[in-house]
């Protein structure tokens, strides 16, 4: 019984840079994007990844009727995903190819295509990253498959045969744990590996939501990403060792080798005085990682970092509260500017 549930129109336009936009074909993909990353354009092709949830309609399974009498067929259908290549004809965008049956129950949490292959992440309990072959994008398969605890909600092509994933560490039942970093070698699609990763307990990126908040600088093989903590001491400089008593909002900035993911260390923006000993109140729209009961003479919020740039050599993180410059090399405050 195929799944009942929503599917996702897709429209093409012209743009030229003489004329206005023109409508030029139309078709439909079963189930929903994640992001902008579901999307790629590859020889003419559309690859789109989407996961599809049935609808109340088929939680009853479908009956078959051998002889007149009534039996059930199967189970009703779970979630599951795909990649649909759609291709121009006429005025319709059609379906040429399809490989279904991603991750059974699970939904897709992170996806990137590159070339001719997609890389799919679904998590519902475990991680299971595919590599879909599009080399023929009239018949895709599945190249390979790897599964670990966990997910990545983003993934970062980083050349030589390597994925770098950001998302969340998690126990086998399924239960996250922390911010993580994992690199992946994809050298062989048939056989992908996790060679290594690293976990900042109980915490969350802004970087797996928003992709805008993650700094990949290729010259220095430097990932840098904000880190919110709600651990006892956030981002310690070996993070196991508590420093505070409330929670941490810092960019984590870590070397990423053909085989290893090291850390260089983190930088955070100063958190505003109170006046009176109390807790200062958060500017609207900040965005603050608010401490808990943080008692007479702390200090008040603690801006979240949302962007990482290089400029000049020198690396530039932007909060809410202001901007500060840091040595490239050894992440030394070199300038902060507060923003009024």
């Amino acid at each position: 019984m195929p799944l009942v549930g929503i599917g996702t129109d897709v429209h093409a336009f012209a743009l030229p840079s003489d004329m206005t936009a023109a409508y030029e074909a139309s078709g439909s993909v079963p189930g929903q994007l994640l992001n902008q990353f579901a999307l790629s354009q590859h020889e003419g092709d559309l690859r789109v990844a989407t996961t599809t949830t049935p609808s109340a309609l088929s939680g009853t399974p479908e009956l078959a009727i051998p002889d007149g009498e009534q039996v059930p067929a199967r189970p009703a259908d779970v979630s599951q995903s795909q990649v649909t290549v759609l291709r121009r004809s006429g005025d319709e965008l059609a379906i040429v190819g399809q490989v279904s049956g991603l991750g059974p129950t699970e939904q897709i949490r992170g996806v990137r295509f590159a070339g001719p292959l997609a890389y799919v992440v679904t998590f519902r309990q475990t991680d299971p990253l595919y590599i879909v072959d599009l080399h023929d994008p009239t018949a895709p398969t599945v190249a390979g498959e790897l599964k670990i605890p966990g997910f990545s909600s983003y993934l970062q092509m980083i050349g030589d045969g390597r994925v770098l994933g950001l998302g969340q560490d998690a126990t086998n039942s399924g239960r996250v744990q922390g911010f993580q970093e994992s690199l992946f070698d994809v050298t062989d699609p048939s056989n992908p590996q996790r060679i290594a990763n690293l976990v900042v307990p109980d915490a969350t990126s802004l970087a797996e939501d928003d992709h805008h908040a993650v700094l990949w600088w290729e010259p220095e093989r430097l990932l840098a990403v904000p880190v919110s903590s709600w651990r006892a001491g956030g981002i310690a400089s070996d993070l196991d060792s508590p420093t505070s008593n409330w929670p941490s909002s810092s960019v984590l900035v870590t070397r990423v080798t053909d085989t290893a993911i090291e850390q260089v260390g983190s930088i955070s923006h100063p958190a505003a005085p109170s006046a009176g000993g109390g807790s200062s109140p958060c500017p609207p729209d900040a965005n603050c990682a608010m401490p808990i009961d943080p008692g007479p003479g702390s200090y008040g919020w603690t801006p979240q970092i949302m962007r990482t740039l290089v400029a000049d050599g020198r690396l530039v993180t932007v909060s809410s509260a202001g901007v500060k410059v840091s040595d490239l090399t050894t992440l030394a405050d070199l300038a902060w500017i507060p923003l009024p």
